[in-house]
């Protein structure tokens, strides 16, 4: 069973897509897990994920959000361990915490203070420090 759950933090949103990442161009290990449900990719717009990293067992990806009020200004990541305990949040440009059994994480865009305490995956994804 999943467990999505998603917070955004306030602050202004950017008119361009501030995730860099988002931009380059698809490879293979972009493509989402076979095992993922159709449902779980709902709020994205597919072919836009990119692999941005691990930590701790969990694959992590970006992806832009499928809204249609502000396209490219939602993003939304999806953590995935295992076909059981993955989960998937979406929220504005600004930053976006996870939190769920698939870890807990927190994406900021491009040139954005990295939050204070937290560990590096990649400069836009952060985890709590290992204890």
């Amino acid at each position: 069973m999943s467990i999505c759950a998603a917070s955004v933090l306030a602050g202004c949103a950017a008119t361009d897509s501030p995730y860099a990442v988002l931009e380059r161009d698809p490879g293979p290990s972009d493509e989402l897990p076979a095992e993922l449900p159709d449902y779980a990719t709902e709020q994205i717009r597919l072919g836009s994920q990119r692999f941005v990293g691990e930590h701790e067992g969990t694959s992590l990806w970006l992806a832009r959000g499928a809204g249609e009020e502000a396209p490219g200004l939602e993003v939304c990541l999806l953590a995935y361990p295992d076909e059981t305990n993955w989960a998937f949040g979406c929220g504005g440009a600004d930053q976006l915490e996870l939190r769920s059994v698939a870890g807990s994480f927190t994406v900021v865009p491009d040139g954005q203070t990295p939050p204070a305490g937290l560990t590096a995956i990649t400069p836009n994804v952060y985890a709590p420090a290992a204890r």
